[in-house]
């Protein structure tokens, strides 16, 4: 008797078995015996014995072999196939498959299509209605309803996972709605074994609906549960990545960084040590290499999860700091870049030249090859130091400038908008204004969100003209009067920025809150790939020269996103656009890819700095 987990494609080919006894019959089938012709010179061989015997018949166990093919050829044809799990899904009710279709289902999706497939020709073969649910993307108002095999094998075959995680809790409501008034059911609950808060909840759903019927689990094994990545810059300004797991076996891996073209610029090797749920990789890649990484993804590994996306964020800029004041060795505290230098130096590479001269230290730096030059208190640039910045700026350099007593005295062309000649004071002895206080960041400022101190005030400032100021967006921060604080525009490639104040608590105590590094840390944000080619310069494009609200007004659309599977593609339809606020964008849970303009465009992940993976909660009781 064949056991119950064993069935065959096609069983009618087993009737070949009735013809092994004939088989038998024609093997051990003894042809007549040969006509006997006396020949006379035969007689010269007579006496003589061969050494060699031909038998009659073949021996039984040649025989025996020969049919033992046959049969073995016969259950061959006939297909059989090996369902292990088919003693937990008896037949006589209706078949509810639940999928776990998130993310971390990607690495184990074809064992998962094919469990799915052998349960529905189990159902199908006893004509069982199927009902099939996924944990991930729910929609709201869903409802499971009874399909037919041929209708639930196309579903699955078209199914894919999302990349998303799962929202088990979503799902339980949904089924206890729609599947209430059902009778019972068999139950067959792919897990992926990570727990999203929901698993408990599912869980008793199931028991719900079941009604007394068959449940059964099948989730990954401990060392084949999924991995995620997460991406920061580490100590000593590296790239480096934290590998998550929801613990168990030990494990190992190599962790990929690819430029946007998927060239492989480096990779790094991790352990993760029985029990451990996190381990570290540091990419130790220069300056240059590192600004070209575009992904993170860990070897072998495919799913959503295990690829962090980078953008202008997460670049290593170098960052050249240049000042008009020639004695600032003297004291370090008072000198215009002392405020900057701290503010840029945790997340970016300090360059300062070694002369005090003005053309030497931009010949220096630019020799660095620095994707931002911050001017601290310089007024009028002499020519030859002003086309080789221009020059710079137009492929895709930030320049930002800071305000002071040289300025007043005049500007060059490097400035954001025209400027009036001499200063605002505001609350001196001959000045019938108070010191003003910052206006919140609009909209369209990359300071939108940033919380404002409230003893923050401004006691002078450089006014800029105001019939100059082409569009609204140009200015980043206003005063509570409306004046500007900081303005910008773009040159090229590149974007001047200019802080109508000094980079030193000498006209206000801005350089000594903490809402200044966020200010600067946002202004770097605005860095772009810089470039040699002419051609590729965006002054005659239309479509790099649109406004900036086309890109930060409230949201920003898709422009690629991962699919379950890791890969960066085309967005689907029905992906929604983010918030163009990051603040207001972290409480979104968005389709991870790239949104915005192609050269701006903001990567969002799966993973955060907050995430952690733990076991799936599966209680006591399941099969």
């Amino acid at each position: 008797m064949l056991p119950a987990s064993l069935t065959f494609a096609a069983p009618w080919l087993l009737m070949g078995l009735a013809a092994l006894p004939i088989i038998w019959y024609l093997l051990r089938f003894t042809p007549p015996a040969p006509n006997r012709i006396v020949f006379p010179a035969a007689r010269l061989l007579e006496g003589l014995v061969s050494k060699e015997r031909t038998p009659a018949r073949s021996p039984w166990w040649l025989t025996a072999l020969r049919i033992l093919a046959a049969a073995l050829i016969i259950l061959a044809l006939a297909g059989p196939l090996y369902n292990p799990d088919a003693s937990a899904l008896p037949g006589g009710r209706p078949l509810l498959i639940v999928v776990d279709n998130g993310w971390a289902s990607a690495t184990q999706w074809s064992a998962r299509q094919r469990i799915m497939n052998e349960a529905l020709r189990q159902a199908e073969s006893e004509k069982q209605t199927i009902y099939l649910a996924t944990s991930s993307n729910i929609s709201p108002g869903w409802r499971p309803e009874a399909l037919s095999a041929d209708k639930a094998r196309t579903m699955i075959a078209a199914m894919t996972p999302a990349p998303a995680p799962t929202d088990r809790a979503a799902l339980a409501k949904a089924l206890e709605a729609g599947l209430a008034n059902t009778a019972g059911l068999n139950v067959l609950w792919l897990n992926d074994g990570i727990e999203d808060g929901g698993a408990v909840q599912l869980w008793n759903a199931l028991q719900s609906v079941a009604k007394g019927g068959a449940i059964t689990v099948a989730t990954n094994a401990l060392g084949e549960r999924a991995l995620a990545l997460f991406a920061y810059i580490g100590e000593n300004r590296q790239l480096t990545a934290k590998i998550l797991s929801a613990g168990g076996e030990p494990r190992t891996g190599v962790v990929h960084a690819l430029n946007a073209r998927g060239e492989r610029l480096g990779e790094a090797a991790f352990v993760l040590r029985p029990s451990e749920r996190e381990a570290i990789a540091t990419l130790a890649l220069p300056v240059d290499l590192q600004n070209q990484v575009a992904r993170l993804e860990i070897a072998n590994e495919r799913s959503a999860g295990t690829v962090y996306l980078l953008d202008s964020r997460s670049l290593r800029r170098r960052v050249g700091i240049i000042s008009g004041d020639p004695g600032e060795g003297a004291q370090p505290l008072l000198a215009p870049t002392h405020y900057i230098e701290k503010a840029l130096s945790p997340f970016a590479e300090i360059s300062l030249p070694g002369s005090g001269n003005i053309d030497t230290a931009v010949t220096e730096i630019l020799q660095r090859n620095p994707s931002v030059i911050a001017l601290a208190d310089i007024g009028r640039l002499v020519e030859p130091v002003e086309t080789r910045l221009r020059k710079w700026v137009e492929r895709g350099g930030l320049l930002i400038r800071f305000a002071g007593p040289r300025m007043e005295q005049g500007t060059d062309g490097l400035m954001p908008v025209r400027l009036r000649e001499g200063g605002r004071t505001l609350g001196g002895a001959l000045s019938w204004s108070t010191p003003q206080k910052l206006a919140p960041f609009e909209k369209s400022s990359p300071f939108f969100g940033l919380a404002i101190p409230a003893d923050i005030e401004i006691n002078r400032q450089i006014l800029a003209d105001p019939a100059a100021i082409a569009s609204p967006d140009s200015i980043w921060a206003r005063l509570q009067d409306g004046t500007p604080l900081v303005t910008s525009n773009t040159l090229g490639k590149g974007r001047l920025v200019l802080f109508h104040v000094t980079g030193h608590p000498d006209w206000s105590n801005l350089p000594l809150s903490g809402v200044f590094i966020d200010m600067l840390r946002r202004t770097l944000d605005e860095t772009t790939v810089m470039t040699d080619d002419p051609e590729s310069a965006p002054s005659t494009d239309v479509q790099n020269t649109t406004s900036r609200a086309a890109y930060t007004g409230d949201y920003l659309p898709p422009w690629r996103t991962l699919s379950g599977f890791g890969e960066l593609g085309a967005p689907r339809p029905d992906t929604k656009p983010i918030a163009a606020s990051p603040a207001a964008a972290a409480n979104i849970k968005a389709t991870p890819g790239y949104y915005g303009q192609p050269d701006k465009a903001r990567a969002v992940n799966l993973m955060s700095a907050a995430s952690s993976l733990s076991p799936a909660l599966v209680p006591t009781g399941a099969k």
